[in-house]
Parts: structure tokens; C-alpha cells; sequence
């Protein structure tokens, strides 16, 4: 439907479904455009898109309705018929509202995580890693944009993700610097550790004892990559 269609066409068409066409748009651009019919069968005005009208059956909804309920009426349905639409429809996405888990048809065997409306679970885990880690980033010392990072993986240690000693205290930027280089997800306590010794020079197990003793206290390590970290103007 790339042409461009005149009024008379569409006059024409109307009238060969027993429709009278009130308005056509003067500044007629695509067949986007909205006009206004009449029913000459029903006495029903309605408004739509050319595009609509035009790939319509007949173009009514009032009298698509009656056909339908005329259909319809005194119709026997099947027990099994029955059964079958109301399973249909009980999976359309409208009607799954609080459906969760495996009981939502789309489920594939993921895990949720609702990163915007945190359980108290949650709550409490962070305010927990953060108490540990004295309210600082453990690499950095600052108090500031601070985030929870699991050691390991929420999704792949499920008896871990409220564990606070499975979680530390970092610099936003040191996070995300962790998870541009390490992807999100299926991430590990080694790999943390990795990332401390090759970034910033520190000893993980030696932190983990200080953290677990309470007497870790963070000194800013003397590396580039500290060093071009803490000169970044623009956050993350």
C-alpha cells in the first residue's frame, strides 16, 4: 500500500460495503491517515485508519459484532473445548499478573532477580557487607558510591546470595571495572581475587582475614590502574 489513494477510490470502496464516507484528510500523506465512515446498513460512525479500512473485511466493528453474537448465540461447547480455552487464555501475558517461577509458562529453569524492587532479604544482606567492610570499599577506602559485590555468583551458589561473608564492599567504578572485565554472572571468589592482584596488587586472602578478624583497613595501592581510576572526572 505505497500509492497514494484518492478520496473517490476510497468513496468508491466504502460504497461497495454499504458505507458512506464522511471525511477524508485534505493533507492526505499515508494511509496512516484517519478517516470517518457511516454504516448505511447499521447507521454506525466510526473512525480509523486508511490502512485499517482498507485491509478490513467490511470495516464495521458494530455490525462485525452482531455477526459474531448471531454466531455465537446457542453455540454448545465441549467440556474438552472449554477446558482447552481457559488454559489458552490463562497463559495469554495479561492475564499472569503475580505468576512467578515455574509456575509462569514462559519459565525456562532461570532465576529471577529484581534488581529495581529489592526483597528484604536483600536489604539486609547489603547492610550486612557493608557493616563488615566498615562502610568503606575494601580496595579504596572510600565511604561514597559504594556497592555489594558477591564473591560468588548469586546464580550459581543459591545458598550463598545472603551470606555476608560471601559479599564485599566496593567503589562503584571498581565494580563495574570488575564486571567489564568479568561479565555478569557465574562470577567467582577466585576470579575476585585475580582481579585484585593483577589490577591493584592485593593480597585477597590476606584482605579476607583482616575482614574477618574486623581489622581490615584499606590503603590506596600505588598502580596505574588505581591511579587512572582515581583521576576519572566523569562517574560510571
Amino acid at each position: 500500500m505505497s500509492r497514494r489513494f484518492t478520496k473517490r477510490e476510497i468513496a468508491l470502496k466504502a460504497a461497495d460495503r454499504e458505507h458512506l464516507l464522511l471525511e477524508f484528510p485534505e493533507d492526505y500523506k499515508s494511509v496512516d491517515n484517519k478517516i470517518k465512515l457511516k454504516c448505511l446498513v447499521c447507521q454506525h460512525n466510526w473512525e480509523t485508519t486508511l490502512r485499517s479500512y482498507l485491509n478490513s473485511k467490511n470495516g464495521c466493528s458494530s455490525c462485525k459484532a452482531k455477526i459474531i453474537s448471531s454466531v455465537q448465540t446457542g453455540k454448545k461447547v465441549s467440556e474438552a473445548t472449554r477446558s482447552l480455552i481457559g488454559e489458552k487464555a490463562s497463559q495469554r501475558r495479561g492475564s499472569l499478573l503475580g505468576v512467578t517461577g515455574e509456575r509462569h509458562p514462559a519459565w525456562k529453569g532461570g532465576y529471577g532477580r529484581d534488581k529495581i524492587q529489592q526483597s528484604n532479604k536483600d536489604f539486609e544482606w547489603k547492610n550486612a557487607v557493608k557493616k563488615r567492610c566498615h562502610y568503606m570499599c575494601i580496595v579504596t577506602g572510600k565511604r561514597e558510591n559504594l556497592e555489594c559485590h558477591h564473591l560468588d555468583g548469586w546464580n550459581l551458589f543459591s545458598s550463598k546470595r545472603y551470606d555476608p561473608s560471601n559479599g564485599v564492599c566496593l567503589d562503584k567504578k571498581i565494580h563495574k571495572m570488575f564486571h567489564d572485565a568479568n561479565r555478569y554472572g557465574n562470577n567467582t571468589e577466585r576470579q575476585f581475587a585475580a582481579f585484585l592482584f593483577n589490577g591493584f596488587q592485593l593480597d585477597w586472602e590476606r584482605i579476607k582475614i583482616d575482614l574477618q578478624q574486623g581489622n581490615h583497613q584499606p590503603s590506596p595501592p600505588k598502580s596505574s590502574l588505581f591511579q587512572a581510576l582515581d583521576e576519572a572526572q566523569d562517574p560510571l
